[in-house]
């Protein structure tokens, strides 16, 4: 959502081959994710075999400012019974397919969600907000693979990366809030956003090999004309 006055500010950065982040910190990020990526069902959705976390990883970091970040309880775990209690980050991080938009209001399809972790190669990507109300930060990360088995055992189809602070519920995840690791997840993916900065930062690693900085001004003049000529958005982007 739009916070203050002026343009909402957009940034695409692209890491490239050349700025990838280098393996051994590339595998921190992703821990326990490999087995998963190298399930049957998971290579045949994939169409490869994932070696992905062996090499270095590139990354597409998507930020907005002049926004609110996602507001509401990041441990909400159903629909807000009060319909006027706004709760972005639990539209956008636990339900698919569905939204809390209402008619006339952009992005009322639920899709563009979903449009994150299909633009990776491994299908997974990070959310990284800094909440308007009290600029709480909150680092979370999602993968949407197959539902699958991993030695006779199966798994659903998304997976987090994040705390997980209650033993009576092993794979709810809980945003970290730690603030070394996020500074380290800051420098590692190029973000220029300062904890104090209300907005969302988003990181696709290993983005589809389609997506290149041409790519990204064609699309954004394509759909953001008109906004980008009334002064409404500002969008920059940026390769390595």
């Amino acid at each position: 959502a739009k916070n203050a006055k002026g343009p909402v500010r957009v940034r695409y950065f692209l890491s490239g081959e050349d700025g990838a982040l280098n393996s051994d910190k590339a595998r921190a990020w992703f821990n326990g994710l490999d087995p998963h990526l190298n399930s049957r069902q998971s290579l045949e959705e994939l169409k490869s075999t994932p070696i992905c976390l062996e090499r270095p990883m590139p990354f597409l970091t998507i930020e907005d400012f002049n926004t609110t970040g996602l507001k509401g309880d990041p441990l909400a775990t159903k629909d807000p019974e009060d319909i006027k209690e706004r709760n972005d980050f639990y539209w956008f991080i636990r339900n698919v397919g569905r939204t809390q938009k209402k008619a006339g209001d952009r992005g009322r399809w639920g899709l563009g969600k979903i449009v994150y972790p299909a633009a990776s190669a491994i299908r997974s990507f990070f959310c990284y907000s800094v909440r308007k109300d009290d600029c709480k930060e909150a680092l979370i990360g999602r993968s949407v693979l197959q539902i699958h088995t991993i030695e006779g055992e199966e798994y659903q189809s998304e997976g987090y990366y994040g705390e997980f602070p209650d033993p009576q519920y092993p794979y709810f995840a809980a945003p970290s809030e730690d603030r070394m690791l996020i500074r380290e997840f800051v420098d590692c993916f190029k973000i220029t956003r300062a904890s104090n900065q209300p907005g969302l930062s988003l990181v696709i690693p290993f983005p589809d090999v389609s997506i290149g900085p041409k790519h990204i001004i064609v699309d954004v003049l394509k759909h953001y004309f008109w906004e980008i000529q009334k002064g409404t958005i500002e969008i920059e982007v940026v390769d390595n």
